[in-house]
């Protein structure tokens, strides 16, 4: 496979956290994260690292890792933007062959899986497919329920009978938006929809914990407790707490 441009996608707005790319997520704001998972992997080589913003704050967040920064237009910084015009905007940018794409609100991904899943794709991926990064979905969706207008509840599906016990049930999984890879060629041509999913997509599997995304407020409190928990863990195994 060829290089990789990793773009890391971080507008202003933000609806259901205010600001959530720069509040604080134990001791650090949530993009830095993200900024030194991909700086763990890419070292010293920071030219093929865009971060695409119309946010000072997080201008001044990246000055240290020196990753390129790439202003946005007002027309694609709004809620209803879809990241594959974004990406469709920044074709001029990518000079590698594949573009992997970062979300900052996946403060849990580290850099061993953005090594992972470039492995994978490096072993399976192709120029007609993409690959995305999941995790498994702990409440799952055959035992989901309408209300009806007279307040009865009714399955959504009839087999969630069937699957009354969790153990029972399939494994479905969710875009957990911590790592994208889609090969530049696709996004000029329009072959990946606004979920940034083609045709074909690879499987990049992460745990529930690991591909934990903030997307609420109270994301953060629990981002902060699965880092400060993570961090505590490493620091007893290796014998300094």
């Amino acid at each position: 496979m060829g290089e990789l441009t990793f773009f890391i996608p971080a507008r202003k707005g933000s609806e259901r956290a205010k600001n959530k790319n720069t509040r604080e997520v134990f001791g650090r704001p949530l993009i830095w994260w993200t900024f030194d998972a991909v700086a763990g992997y890419v070292g010293k080589n920071t030219d093929n690292v865009i971060v695409s913003t119309d946010d000072d704050a997080v201008i001044e967040i990246a000055k240290p890792f020196n990753f390129q920064i790439k202003k946005r237009p007002a027309e694609l910084c709004q809620s209803i933007s879809r990241m594959s015009d974004v990406l469709s905007y920044h074709t001029p940018h990518f000079g590698c062959d594949d573009v992997c794409v970062l979300y900052p609100t996946s403060p849990l991904r580290t850099t061993s899986h953005i090594k992972g899943a470039i492995a994978v794709w490096e072993a399976m991926g192709g120029k007609d497919m993409s690959l995305m990064s999941v995790s498994p979905v702990y409440h799952r969706p055959y035992g989901l329920m309408k209300c009806g207008s007279d307040g009865i509840l009714h399955l959504n599906q009839t087999c969630g009978l069937d699957f009354y016990q969790a153990q029972m049930m399939p494994v479905d999984y969710r875009a957990n938006g911590a790592i994208y890879i889609i090969p530049a060629s696709m996004i000029r041509d329009g072959k990946i929809n606004s979920q940034l999913f083609c045709e074909k997509t690879l499987a990049f599997v992460m745990d529930e914990t690991t591909g934990f995304e903030v997307d609420m407020e109270d994301d953060l409190v629990v981002a902060e407790a699965l880092i400060k928990n993570r961090i505590f863990n490493i620091a007893d195994r290796i014998g300094t707490v």
